[in-house]
C-alpha cells in the first residue's frame, strides 16, 4: 500500500466515523428534547372550566395529569393543595393541576370536595371524591404519592403504602366462622 492509498484510507474512515458520530449527536439531542419536553411541568397550574379541555384531556400523548377539584376556604383543600406543590416538584413528568369547583364544574357539590382526578390521554382513569376517600386532615403527602403510583401517575419508589390497613378482629372472626375455620363445638 503506498501513501495515497494510505491517506485515502485514513479519509474514509474519518467520514464514517463523523457520520457515525452525527448520527449519535442527533439520537442524543432527540432524546434530551424529549425528555426536557417530558420534564416540563414542576409546579401546579390553576385551570378554569375554558382550559379544562386543553389542559386535561389534550395535554400530550402519555401524559399523566392530576386534577385538584376544590373549593376556598375547606381546610383539607388547603392541605391537598399544599401536598400537590411538593408532588409536582418531586415528579415533573406528570402534570399537576387545579381547579375552584365553583369555576371548574358549575353546581359541584361543596361536600364532594376535595376531588382528585387521574388522567391520560384524554381518558379518566381514577378518582377520589370527597374527604373521606383521601383520610380527611390526616391526609400526609405519602399518601397520595402512594394513591397516584398505584395508578402509574407518578413513579413513585414507594413499596408499601404508608398507612398501615387497619385488621378488623370481629369481620376476620365473623368470616372464620362462617367457612368453618374453627371446628370447636365447646364455643358456647
Amino acid at each position: 500500500m503506498n501513501k495515497d492509498e494510505l491517506d485515502d484510507l485514513e479519509d474514509e474512515i474519518d467520514d464514517e466515523d463523523e457520520k457515525m458520530f452525527e448520527m449519535y449527536r442527533r439520537q442524543r439531542m432527540k432524546e434530551m428534547m424529549e425528555q426536557q419536553k417530558k420534564s416540563s411541568f414542576g409546579s401546579v397550574l390553576e385551570i378554569s372550566k375554558a382550559d379544562w379541555v386543553d389542559q386535561v384531556n389534550k395535554a400530550g400523548e402519555n401524559v399523566w395529569v392530576i386534577v385538584h377539584v376544590y373549593s376556598e376556604g375547606i381546610p383539607l383543600c388547603k392541605l391537598v393543595n399544599q401536598h400537590l406543590v411538593q408532588l409536582a416538584a418531586r415528579f415533573p413528568t406528570t402534570k399537576f393541576v387545579k381547579g375552584r369547583a365553583s369555576v371548574c364544574i358549575p353546581n359541584y357539590p361543596e361536600k364532594n370536595v376535595p376531588t382528585l382526578f387521574i388522567y391520560r390521554n384524554g381518558d379518566l382513569k381514577k378518582q377520589w371524591v370527597g374527604p373521606h376517600e383521601i383520610f380527611g386532615m390526616n391526609c400526609k403527602v405519602e399518601d397520595l404519592e402512594w394513591m397516584f403510583g398505584q395508578v402509574g401517575a407518578v413513579p413513585t419508589e414507594m413499596e408499601e403504602n404508608p398507612r398501615k390497613q387497619i385488621h378488623d378482629v370481629m369481620q376476620s372472626n365473623i368470616r372464620s366462622t362462617t367457612t368453618g375455620g374453627d371446628d370447636d363445638e365447646d364455643d358456647w
